[in-house]
């Protein structure tokens, strides 16, 4: 089985398009997005809509989360929080109900985890060993599949541990390797170890790169791999200003940050 891993979509559904365009030329057996379809940009409804109708398998995170719920947003920065509002607005019933029987996290195939960020810790950013150690121990402590695909970052990144039977945060945290993410290199993934793996963002990548990123993993091979795929995003950029979403989440889109 090939398998195309997207997250953090946010409602750039010309990223979103570009994405499965390019998904579709690599022979893939099954996507999963990996949450936060809505947020930030423009187009939920069309985003949602898309993933819906493709029977794209999917999980809900935090802006998911956020854009079917009635209470104040939590812990969200002022442009997070005025565009969820925003989404909450103009998210029809039919999106909404599809966004809320998401599950948080889900087991594919008996393969990985597909998850957004792991609900269980404090630092949910894994964007340093630390928190990666964390995460790890969960794994550990719950016996749970030993690869995970997750984001939140909208940074590529790989983790990886072999486990030696310390469980000990600090042990883990001294063992941790940050392996190289290349752009069109086939990377090899060991069986005898734990990775948590991050494919970058779609719709809003912070890398430094402006274009839409997703992975591929190969089951046979075990195998992953990086793409990166330009779209529009001048005419993103353009609908985000009038629709009257913060001018920052228009800013970032060509800085790729």
């Amino acid at each position: 089985m090939r398998y195309a891993v997207l997250i953090d979509i946010h409602s750039n559904i010309a990223a979103l398009h570009a994405v499965l365009n390019h998904v579709s030329e690599l022979e893939v057996d099954r996507i999963v997005s990996l949450g936060d379809i809505v947020g930030y940009n423009a187009d939920p409804n069309e985003c949602v809509a898309l993933i819906k109708d493709l029977a794209i398998t999917a999980i809900a995170s935090n802006h998911d989360e956020e854009a079917v719920s009635t209470t104040d947003p939590y812990n969200l920065n002022e442009p997070a929080e005025k565009s969820i509002l925003w989404t909450r607005e103009r998210l029809t019933k039919e999106n909404k109900d599809f966004l809320q029987d998401l599950p948080p996290e889900i087991a594919v195939d008996n393969l990985f985890i597909a998850l957004h960020s792991p609900k269980d810790i404090t630092n949910k950013y894994i964007s340093s060993k630390y928190a990666a150690a964390a995460a790890f121990k969960l794994m550990l402590d719950a016996r749970t599949l030993p690869l995970a695909f997750l984001g939140h970052t909208h940074r590529r990144s790989i983790y990886s541990l072999t486990p030696t039977g310390d469980s000990t945060l600090d042990h883990i945290e001294d063992t941790i390797k940050e392996l190289p993410t290349p752009h069109k290199e086939k990377i090899k993934i060991e069986k005898d170890k734990l990775y948590l793996i991050n494919p970058g963002s779609v719709g809003q990548p912070r890398d430094g790169d402006p274009r839409a990123g997703f992975l591929t993993f190969n089951s046979a091979t075990y195998e992953i791999e990086f793409h990166l795929v330009g779209y529009d995003f001048k005419t993103t950029a353009e609908k985000i200003i009038a629709a009257g979403l913060p001018d920052i989440n228009a800013k970032r889109l060509p800085l790729g940050k």
